[in-house]
């Protein structure tokens, strides 16, 4: 098939939501498929357009990234700029719109080199959806929503059924978890798919799996709040100042996530940072590296979202703290795999986890999720499914 892909995020932005989109078309160009991937352009220099098609190599997927320079003004006002977004949301999707005018121009400048038989475009922002669903209309052809994100967190209430109006005549709906779908079904969204975003295999690779030669903590992913970061950096610090481990020589608390500045500042607060390795966001292996050889790993959870971290801190098989408690979904994926998950809500519980997790033979990796469900390659498997079914119901 030759499949389009939309997703505002290009795929070198470091952050979670330029991955999923990328990483299935990655794999669909591995089962054969034309892919073209829709995005922004983070610099001039990756600027690309239709014209270039003729000499690409299509055993991965073609970058097309539309010339359009997108403004973020944060320095009006918070209130103007919220009544800005809601305006654009409504009129275009949003800040980006202008973008994804563009786009659809792109797109329908594809053939005939390239002639579109399907559009996916993936939720996290509006405009990669009015993208697809404006250039399959144009095109004639089948389009596929996908909700990598809560509806409800990224639309505004008042919009969130006439913006889901907007979204109608899709041929597919698929769904980075059940707990997102079960949101977009309030909003009338039916008959959708659960597709989970895939593990990288680096992090089933027991290679890996190499000591740290200190007391080694992971804290992955978004932080999202101050409160409950300095609660779990608080409850790790007092664990190991309780067992003589709170120093350099002793222990590490490693952060990994595009949350920086919060962690720095948290640490900093604490006065903990020279314990504090900020790592910033890392490339995947590295990462995966870094799971492998801690003690346990950690995150603080924000229950109004799947994270797409406890899959792949489960396939690490070491011990995993969820700060604050996670969603149901999260918890049941971790006792399927039997790995050791605790979700302390409180300082005092964290120093009781750790005690627990001292105990624990580092040699020894828990059951892991298993690769063979959980990997890109097989998600997109099952992703490839749906989107031929979509273009066989068409023809």
């Amino acid at each position: 098939m030759n499949i389009v892909m939309v997703n505002t995020a290009h795929p070198s932005t470091p952050h979670i939501s330029a991955t999923r989109a990328w990483q299935f078309a990655l794999e669909l160009s591995k089962l054969g498929h034309r892919v073209v991937l829709v995005c922004i352009a983070n610099t001039t220099e990756q600027i690309t357009d239709s014209a270039e098609l003729n000499a690409h190599d299509w055993s991965t997927p073609f970058i097309l990234a539309p010339s359009m320079q997108v403004v973020n003004d944060n320095s009006r006002p918070a209130l103007l700029r919220k009544a800005l977004t809601f305006m654009q949301m409504v009129w275009v999707g949003g800040n980006q719109g202008a973008w994804g005018k563009s786009a659809v121009k792109s797109i329908s400048a594809l053939n005939p080199v390239f002639k579109p038989e399907l559009i996916w475009a993936t939720f996290g922002r509006m405009e990669s959806v009015l993208t697809a669903r404006s250039s399959a209309i144009a095109l004639q052809i089948p389009w596929v929503l996908d909700l990598k994100d809560n509806w409800n967190q990224f639309i505004p209430k008042l919009l969130r059924r006439f913006m889901a109006w907007r979204c109608r005549g899709f041929a597919a709906l698929t769904a980075n978890a059940q707990f997102t779908m079960d949101i977009s079904a309030i909003h009338k969204f039916k008959n959708g798919e659960v597709i989970y975003s895939g593990v990288q295999s680096a992090f089933f690779d027991r290679a890996l799996e190499k000591p740290c030669d200190k007391f080694c903590i992971n804290i992955v992913g978004g932080l999202y709040f101050d409160d409950k970061t300095i609660e779990l950096l608080s409850g790790i610090h007092s664990f190991l100042r309780r067992n003589n481990m709170d120093s350099s020589e002793h222990s590490v608390i490693r952060y990994s996530g595009a949350e920086s500045e919060r962690f720095a500042r948290c640490a900093q607060k604490l006065g903990i940072n020279d314990i504090c390795h900020n790592l910033g966001y890392l490339p995947i292996e590295q990462m995966a590296a870094y799971c492998a050889s801690a003690h346990a790993n950690a995150y603080v959870c924000n229950n109004i979202t799947f994270h797409h971290k406890v899959l792949e801190l489960l396939a690490s098989g070491k011990p995993m703290i969820a700060y604050g408690g996670d969603i149901s979904e999260a918890i049941n994926l971790a006792n399927d795999s039997h790995t050791a998950f605790y979700e302390p809500m409180t300082p005092e519980a964290v120093i009781e986890v750790f005690e627990e997790i001292r105990s624990i033979d580092f040699a020894i990796s828990s059951t892991t999720i298993s690769q063979n469900k959980f990997s890109w390659k097989s998600q997109a498997a099952l992703l490839e499914n749906i989107l031929k079914k979509a273009v066989a119901h068409e023809q």
